[in-house]
């Protein structure tokens, strides 16, 4: 299935996260796949979806999405929390002939750190420091 991921986004991708930049195609599919993980029942409910643009200049996409799932799985951060979370995505996107190339998402996630016991400390611009 995450396969699937290649084929869409071009691989010359750009997604801005909370984390900044990540580049190419294969960083989606590990990111999806490393948060799948995580959340075995993991719910992304999408809506409010604004189309603009067409085949000649490319599409922008603004839509809002839901992230709901409990935390069962280890992953980056640790070992599973059992915990739920709750995020608010409001993603922005670009599409052209070769697919998705650019996307910025902006997210609750410091919410999600909070809920799963670590302290979100802004440590140097946009760089931040997890600690429990």
């Amino acid at each position: 299935m995450l396969n699937t991921f290649l084929t869409p986004y071009s691989k010359s991708s750009r997604v801005f996260d909370d984390y900044g930049l990540q580049l190419g195609n294969k960083k989606i599919c590990y990111d999806t796949h490393h948060t799948t993980g995580a959340f075995s029942n993991i719910k992304l409910i999408a809506d409010e979806i604004i189309w603009a643009g067409n085949d000649e200049v490319g599409f922008h996409t603004s839509h809002r999405t839901i992230i709901r799932g409990r935390n069962d799985g280890k992953s980056n951060y640790g070992p599973a929390t059992n915990k739920d979370i709750d995020v608010l995505v409001i993603a922005k996107c670009v599409a052209w002939k070769t697919g998705f190339f650019w996307n910025m998402y902006a997210t609750t996630l410091p919410v999600c750190f909070f809920n799963w016991g670590w302290i979100l400390t802004v440590w140097h611009q946009n760089s931040y420091l997890l600690h429990r």
